[in-house]
């Protein structure tokens, strides 16, 4: 009589934390969607090349805070470019982990 007990729980508590975790998921989704500076600091990309985000921004697409004033990009045919005093470089790809290109 136990082993019948302990199995319909064993179902039953599964789908309780599928359906928890649901909720928590929506709610968090409709948290960040509410935030409009996280929705202007989504990361973007214009065409080619890889999406842009902290500490990069675009200032055509995106807001100041969203990035380090001289981490600017802006886009030449369709390809990010960072434009260093002197140079500017294409990035073809960034490296979040240590803020590089």
């Amino acid at each position: 009589m136990d082993q019948n007990n302990s199995s319909s729980v064993k179902t039953v508590f599964p789908v309780s934390i599928n359906i928890i975790f649901m909720i928590l998921r929506t709610l968090a989704q409709e948290t960040r969607s509410a935030n409009p500076q996280f929705e202007a600091c989504a990361p973007r990309n214009c065409g080619k090349g890889p999406n842009i985000s902290y500490p990069f921004w675009i200032p055509s697409l995106q807001k100041s805070y969203c990035g380090i004033p001289r981490s600017k990009v802006t886009y030449q045919n369709s390809e990010p470019v960072l434009n260093m005093p002197g140079d500017d470089y294409l990035i073809q790809n960034i490296f979040y982990s240590n803020n590089s290109f």
